[in-house]
């Protein structure tokens, strides 16, 4: 029975790898474009990129979710597991870019790498995808440098995060279902 859920949630996942393509590739092109702004132009407003791709990539997985919850017609227990971790990420997350100022952007985006990690890697572990938490440790990895690094190096980490924790795991579920 245990398997079975576990198969199920695995497919399951594997058929919503399209999260992990979206917010990698949005959080990919904004830090690289955030980067590029602050280093190479005179740009005031470098992070831009940022409300440019992030409720753009908000908007395609609401659409993706809510076409996926019109066809999924099995939620396991894992399913409602994962759902609540990735509920909590958000509002971690939400709490941490409200008080981003009051924090400093130089702790933030190490602390975002590491909740990043912390939700690939439960994750990773709940439905036994080795992809997911190899790439949630060497993320980890990741955000502990960057804490010792200036801020436009923090981005090009978060970049790298991002691959390694979104974009490679994403793809390889994405093969896993076909």
């Amino acid at each position: 029975v245990i398997h079975s859920m576990i198969g199920r949630t695995q497919q399951n996942i594997s058929e919503n790898s399209i999260f992990f393509l979206i917010w990698g590739w949005a959080t990919l092109a904004a830090a690289l474009i955030h980067y590029f702004l602050l280093q190479h132009t005179g740009y005031p407003h470098p992070y831009v990129a940022w409300g440019i791709f992030m409720p753009t990539a908000g908007a395609l997985a609401g659409y993706f979710g809510w076409k996926n919850s019109k066809s999924k017609q099995i939620k396991t227990y894992l399913d409602k597991s994962i759902g609540y971790l990735w509920g909590g990420f958000g509002v971690y997350l939400f709490v941490l870019l409200v008080f981003m100022h009051s924090i400093g952007p130089t702790k933030v985006h190490p602390l975002l790498m590491a909740l990043y990690t912390l939700g690939c890697f439960v994750m990773g572990g709940i439905i036994r995808f080795r992809p997911l938490i190899i790439g949630a440790i060497v993320c980890w990895g990741i955000s502990v440098a960057a804490f010792f690094l200036s801020f436009p190096n923090q981005l090009l980490c978060l970049a790298a995060a991002i691959i390694v924790a979104y974009l490679v795991p994403g793809y390889l579920l994405k093969k896993a279902v076909h």
